[in-house]
C-alpha cells in the first residue's frame, strides 16, 4: 500500500532523530570543501545534503569502506540538513559550516 509516496508493506522503518544512536558527523562545524567523516553501525547508506532553503545540494552513497564526503568548495557558511536513509533506517542530522 501507498501513503503519500511512502510504502507501507509491514516492514518497520526505524527513525532516529536522536544524538545518542550510531551515527556520528565529524567534523561538525565543517569547513567549505573539507573531507567530513559519517560514522555507521556498517551498510550501505544513501546521504543527501540539503541546504536551509530545502534544495539539494549533494547526494551520495557510503558503505564501511568509504565514509568520508567531500564538501563543495563553494557551499556557503550555515546550516545543512544530513539525511541518511539504509536498510529500514532514517536519520537526519544538522550539519555546520563555517567560511574557509
Amino acid at each position: 500500500m501507498f501513503l503519500d509516496n511512502i510504502n507501507i508493506n509491514g516492514n518497520a522503518v526505524k527513525t532516529l532523530e536522536g544524538e545518542h544512536e550510531n551515527i556520528a558527523l565529524y567534523p561538525n562545524p565543517a569547513i567549505a570543501g573539507c573531507d567530513f567523516n559519517i560514522k555507521t553501525d556498517g551498510g550501505e547508506y544513501y546521504i543527501n545534503i540539503y541546504d536551509s532553503n530545502g534544495s539539494k545540494i549533494l547526494s551520495t552513497k557510503i558503505d564501511e569502506k568509504k565514509n568520508i564526503i567531500s564538501l563543495p568548495s563553494n557551499i556557503v557558511s550555515g546550516v545543512y540538513l544530513i539525511n541518511i536513509e539504509g536498510e529500514n533506517l532514517i536519520a537526519n542530522r544538522k550539519l555546520v559550516i563555517i567560511g574557509n
